[in-house]
């Protein structure tokens, strides 16, 4: 299976309506007649988005599960008890780039080994795994050794340094007790 960036974009529209609104008259009027009629109004919200990172088959089933997050034509309530119809659905899909490592390498291949029922197949991977550790674990050890011959190398320029010191030194003080006798 892979991996899938799902990204949802929508809009929400409902109409309003104002019903029940009824003005009363005020004490001593007459003929008072209320013949007021409010027309619904639709509304339009832009703005929804939805995204996602989901295991899937193909990009056909990673796709389908937008349907279950977000429906064209579906509804929804909001906070305050409004419905509102979903329209204007644009759903995009984008297969992850998962980078190879080691791990996922080994479990692709023994999945597909497992899926493939073949004992001499499951062998060899075994052989190869076991193989690849040895030579990793070999490949340690000469790093290991490696830097710790750097090491031996910096000191022992180190002491070659300090005998070298010593040395000139040396020189200088014989070159001053020759030079006074």
């Amino acid at each position: 299976m892979s991996k899938f960036q799902v990204n949802i974009e929508f809009t929400l529209v409902t109409s309003v309506e104002c019903d029940g609104i009824r003005f009363d008259a005020p004490d001593g009027a007459e003929d008072f007649e209320d013949n007021s009629y409010f027309s619904s109004q639709e509304i339009e919200c832009d703005g929804g988005e939805v995204s996602y990172v989901i295991e899937a088959e193909d990009e056909n089933e990673a796709e389908d599960s937008a349907q279950n997050v977000v429906s064209d034509g579906g509804e929804v309530e909001d906070y305050n008890g409004v419905v509102w119809q979903i329209t204007n659905v644009n759903v995009s899909v984008e297969k992850v780039e998962e980078p190879m490592t080691f791990e996922r390498a080994v479990q692709i291949l023994t999945d597909l080994v497992e899926n493939h029922g073949d004992e001499d197949a499951a062998e060899a991977l075994d052989f190869l795994l076991a193989h690849i550790k040895g030579l990793t674990e070999t490949a340690e050890q000469a790093k290991a050794a490696s830097l710790a011959a750097q090491e031996a190398a910096r000191v022992a320029q180190q002491a070659a340094s300090a005998c070298q010191e010593g040395i000139n030194a040396l020189t200088a003080t014989v070159a001053d007790v020759t030079s006074e006798a």
